[in-house]
């Protein structure tokens, strides 16, 4: 199901929809909610045969958490061949007995 902006503005004030910092009004649109950027990323540098499947058994974060470098940017240009993790400003919770489920969609 998805819902409408009426709908999440609900589940945000009955606390279905956990987000803080609350975004604005103008960041829902009839059926999603735009979250910002965080200044914090993570880049991993062009390594021959650096391969990193999250899904693979034995996988651990940690491993791989060596070798990138954390960078802290008001801006970020993402250069050719990098692979780069961003988070929100924001932190989101469902809660568990709030029966909504998410979905996340790049366009």
């Amino acid at each position: 199901m998805i819902l409408t902006d009426r709908e999440i503005t609900n589940a945000l004030d009955c606390g279905q929809l956990v987000i803080k910092p609350r975004p604005p009004k103008d960041a829902l649109s009839s059926t999603s909610i735009d979250l910002t950027l965080s200044r914090t990323f993570a880049e991993w540098p062009v390594a021959s045969g650096l391969i990193i499947r999250p899904g693979q058994a034995g996988y651990k974060y940690k491993d791989v958490a060596k070798i990138q470098k954390q960078i802290r940017a008001d801006d970020y240009t993402l250069k050719p061949s990098l692979f780069v993790l961003g988070w929100t400003a924001e932190r989101l919770r469902i809660p568990v007995d709030s029966q909504l489920a998410a979905r996340v969609a790049c366009t």
